[in-house]
């Protein structure tokens, strides 16, 4: 029995809170933006986003406040915030031409995929690095 389509690349789930989140942010670049409104625009339950939220906060992209009128906001301009930033911060560094199977050697003498994953990877953190939140 299948589960529906897969998916062979994925961010996760943490990733997606806090670049969304971002984007909010983005729109919004002189608001305090409530916890409860980026919960409900990321679809990401309030303990998740606030965990995404804070790793946002100690890298210095995103400033918190408590309170009635507290909230989120940018820290630094829209421009000055790429997405491998917002990435880096919720996940740590971004893994360059890495192994899919997670191994450090291939056993068959050669990748299988012929480099392809790797290909990927690279492109995906060129776009990350060049892509900003002042983009969108």
């Amino acid at each position: 029995m299948q589960s529906g389509p897969q998916h062979i690349l994925r961010l996760t789930e943490a990733a997606n809170i806090g670049i969304h989140a971002c984007a909010l942010l983005a729109k919004n670049p002189q608001k305090w933006v409530s916890s409860t409104e980026l919960s409900e625009w990321t679809q990401a339950s309030q303990h998740h986003l606030s965990k995404v939220m804070a790793k946002l906060v100690k890298a210095g992209l995103v400033k918190g406040t408590r309170g009635a009128h507290g909230g989120f906001m940018l820290a630094k301009s829209p421009r000055e915030i790429s997405f491998l930033n917002v990435f880096e911060a919720v996940e740590g560094p971004l893994g360059a031409n890495t192994c899919p199977c997670g191994r450090g050697y291939c056993t068959l003498h050669g990748c299988l995929y012929g480099g392809f994953f790797g290909n990927v990877q690279n492109d995906m953190r060129h776009f990350f690095q060049t892509r900003t939140l002042a983009d969108l």
